[in-house]
């Protein structure tokens, strides 16, 4: 036996079909356009807290290997690798690996920091705006995005050893 061929009426989707897929697929496409430009943007974040940690760790290792003091300091929206005590002098700043300029400007790499000054001295231990006593408890720098100031991240010094997390 053969079955029946379909009749004209039945053959194909009807239009209220064809717009509900059409919707399905707008929601869908709508979810994964939200879900990628969050990654994006995290991302993006945790590049720029990773190249913030790089460039405190060459003032700590040039503070170890020319056996004087180093520092690093960010007044929120810039950020500068010094030699001695005072961020205030110009002179002392040091153009950084992969910038154009001193200071660097954060914002325009889109995101900025809370103000910070660290020092450290010829062992590579941190000290918090004066060589008067090394830290003595964590020091937690908020990294947050220019696009998206809901985004934070923190990164935080850890006393007597300068590790950055």
């Amino acid at each position: 036996m053969r079955p029946r061929p379909a009749s004209r009426a039945q053959a194909g989707l009807t239009l209220i079909e064809v717009v509900v897929v059409i919707l399905i697929l707008a929601v869908l496409a709508a979810v994964v356009t939200t879900q990628y430009t969050d990654a994006v943007n995290t991302g993006r974040l945790n590049a720029n807290k990773d190249l913030l940690i790089s460039y405190i760790r060459l003032a700590q290792e040039r503070a170890m290997k020319q056996a004087a003091t180093w520092g690093a300091a960010s007044n929120g929206a810039q950020f500068w690798v010094f030699s001695g005590a005072n961020p205030a002098v110009s002179a002392a700043w040091i153009n950084l690996p992969g910038s154009a300029s001193t200071p660097v400007s954060l914002t325009a790499n889109g995101f900025s920091t809370t103000s910070f000054t660290l020092l450290f001295d010829q062992y590579g231990r941190p000290y918090n705006a004066s060589l008067a006593a090394p830290l003595t408890a964590n020091l937690t720098v908020t990294i947050t995005s220019v696009p998206d100031p809901a985004r934070t991240l923190t990164l935080t010094v850890i006393p007597e050893t300068g590790f950055l997390q």
